[in-house]
């Protein structure tokens, strides 16, 4: 793949429109998203006007959400399970007499 001077145009509109390396290396396809990061720092236009990735709010995604509730969900079935074992073990010693 050749980075000719219409295809560096574009990956310099493309980046400064705040793509991700990725993005833009599906745009101009034929390129890995490692090669458009080395062209951007070769270029030295590394500076955006945007972010790519704007946070609206702190709200955590449903994955991470998911993975504290079944911990959680984990953590009470231990504590429910272990107390019950030692429920179990002071009826089996009350029963020795």
């Amino acid at each position: 793949m050749d980075w000719n001077e219409e295809r560096t145009a574009v990956l310099k509109k493309l980046w400064l429109e705040g793509m991700s390396a990725s993005q833009v290396a599906r745009q101009l396809g034929g390129v890995s998203r490692s090669a458009v990061i080395g062209k951007v720092h070769r270029l030295g236009i590394t500076v955006r006007e945007t972010p790519v990735r704007q946070r609206t709010s702190s709200v955590r995604s449903p994955s991470r959400l998911q993975s504290e509730s079944s911990r959680r969900l984990s953590t009470l079935i231990l504590v429910s399970e272990s107390s019950e074992a030692d429920s179990v073990r002071h009826q089996n010693r009350s029963h020795r007499c």
